[in-house]
């Protein structure tokens, strides 16, 4: 089987949990399981979170949120 980059923008993840963003998770985690590299890059709404860390085997990358929460 082929071996994918997949890159997958949201814009809440771990940890504000939601269904989407459990949806979200799952697919990423399920998919690094079955040998693809994945990246999910989200926004850093907490300036106490760290901007990249492992999870679920997948790479997690958080961008410096948008004044007045204004991502569109």
């Amino acid at each position: 089987m082929r071996r994918f980059a997949v890159v997958m923008l949201t814009r809440r993840f771990w940890p504000l949990v939601g269904g989407p963003e459990r949806n979200l998770a799952n697919l990423a985690a399920e998919m690094a399981a079955r040998g693809h590299e994945v990246t999910v890059v989200t926004g850093q709404w907490n300036s106490a979170w760290p901007a990249q860390l492992d999870y679920r085997g997948c790479r997690l990358v958080r961008l410096p949120g948008p004044p007045r929460d204004a991502w569109s």
